[in-house]
């Protein structure tokens, strides 16, 4: 027994270690199967004759966009030249460029089925044309954009980074007021804003109906507004009503913007009279297309603007809400109004305001003479009169003179005390003072009107 008992406990060990060998055989097996075919598929991918094209755009697919439309004032950079007039239906890709006159725009069709449409004023750059990694710098302008489900899309504006997977939006890029507003027509966009580094700053989500107003001069928690819109309110701008007839495949026209338009919805303007002119003031302009305020005033037309009257302040300053007209003459009649040059040169005018600075009647009653009495101590001569009950007094003068008998204002002005201060001490003149002085206290009103008291005299020290 004890024979057969000491096999057992040698062959044992000898079993598992074979199937041990066996089992790494067949991982080392697996290892090199993986290592020298499937890591041969990933290095050698882009030269294997045996991959057929679509199975490379599955991988990597770099979108070809079709300048498939031009009007206007377009042109184009390919290939790292300088611009050239655009050529309809040209091909480009990554690093080309597009920019748009005034009254111009462009079309650009991309081959997954997403279209991009420049309005007037705009430029872009493609920086990346990787379905994977597609990115659109927006340089200024505005663009809207149908894109298509099935590719990552970015658009840069500034410090404003939009992200998108397939959808409808619009980007307006005002560079000069470092101003973005992002709106999204269907389903949802992320917008977020970045540092100069772009390390993430502040972003939010847009739904449908949702735009984001990004003043990038602001602080940060002011940086970003949110507002709703309907589609119904866009389709009554012509650029809106243009893109979404194109999105339902009808032949649209788009006509041209009026030059000249009276809004209601801002640019709202107050007028008050100060000491130092007229004081206007406004509800900001709050839209993505502002260039610059042109305050304008008329002492003949009724509904002044720009360009056709006086421009009394000119301001790049979006947040510039209040002026003050300091050449502004008195029995004028003055119509004012704040209007908005845009960044398409159209202009933007909003409510009328109507005023005159009226010359006053001069006041010429003189306030209520004080009534004087006068003592003297080796203190000195003390005045105590009575007070002013006039609702536009200003103040008392009390006046002295060794010479005058009769003090006169303001040549013989000694000093000033103000309603409520009723007493004066004279210090300078005592008891033991020889000569002659004499003393009379005026009020004085608002209009420099003044009345005297009669004289109190003092002679050798003594009151007379």
């Amino acid at each position: 027994m004890s024979a057969i008992y000491y096999y057992k406990r040698r062959t044992t060990p000898i079993k598992w270690l074979i199937i041990i060998l066996i089992i790494l055989l067949v991982l080392g097996f697996i290892y090199w199967f993986y290592t020298n075919y499937f890591s041969k598929i990933d290095v050698s991918k882009s030269n294997d004759s045996n991959l057929n094209q679509d199975q490379i755009h599955e991988i990597s697919h770099n979108l070809l966009l079709n300048l498939s439309l031009t009007e206007g004032d377009v042109q184009m950079a390919v290939k790292k030249e300088g611009y050239i007039t655009a050529i309809k239906n040209t091909i480009l890709h990554q690093g080309d460029k597009i920019k748009t006159g005034s009254n111009s725009r462009a079309v650009l069709n991309l081959d997954n089925g997403s279209i991009i449409r420049l309005g007037e004023n705009t430029e872009i750059v493609l920086r990346n044309t990787e379905d994977k990694n597609f990115l659109i710098e927006e340089l200024s302008g505005r663009v809207y954009y149908n894109l298509s489900e099935g590719a990552n899309y970015q658009v840069k504006a500034l410090d404003v980074l939009i992200t998108a997977l397939g959808t409808k939006f619009e980007v307006i890029n005002n560079a000069t007021a470092n101003y973005v507003a992002v709106s999204n027509i269907e389903r949802s966009v992320r917008v977020e804003v970045l540092d100069k580094s772009n390390n993430f700053v502040i972003g939010s989500r847009l739904d449908a109906n949702e735009k984001a107003l990004v003043n990038l001069k602001s602080s940060k928690n002011e940086m970003m507004k949110i507002e709703t819109f309907t589609a119904t309110s866009l389709a009554k701008q012509a650029w809106y009503k243009w893109n979404f007839d194109l999105d339902k495949g009808l032949n649209a026209t788009m006509t041209d913007a009026p030059k000249f338009e009276a809004i209601t919805d801002s640019l709202q303007l107050s007028a008050a009279i100060k000491d130092n002119g007229i004081y206007l003031s406004w509800s900001v302009y709050a839209d993505a297309d502002f260039k610059s305020y042109q305050i304008v005033r008329s002492d003949t037309k009724t509904s002044p603007k720009y360009p056709d009257d006086t421009v009394i302040k000119s301001s790049e300053d979006r947040d510039l809400n209040s002026y003050l007209d300091n050449l502004a003459e008195k029995d004028k009649n003055y119509y004012y109004r704040i209007c908005v040059l845009k960044t398409n040169d159209n202009v933007a005018c909003g409510t009328i305001s109507n005023i005159k600075i009226e010359t006053s009647i001069k006041d010429t009653i003189p306030p209520q003479a004080p009534v004087v009495s006068a003592t003297i101590s080796e203190s000195g001569v003390k005045l105590v009169w009575s007070k002013n009950q006039d609702q536009d007094f200003k103040e008392y003068a009390i006046l002295r003179s060794a010479y005058n008998f009769s003090p006169a204002y303001p040549a013989d002005k000694l000093t000033t005390r103000k309603i409520g201060q009723e007493d004066y001490l004279d210090k300078e003149v005592n008891i033991t003072s020889v000569g002659g002085y004499y003393y009379r206290v005026c009020s004085i009103d608002l209009s420099d009107n003044f009345n005297c008291s009669t004289v109190a005299s003092v002679i050798d020290g003594k009151i007379q």
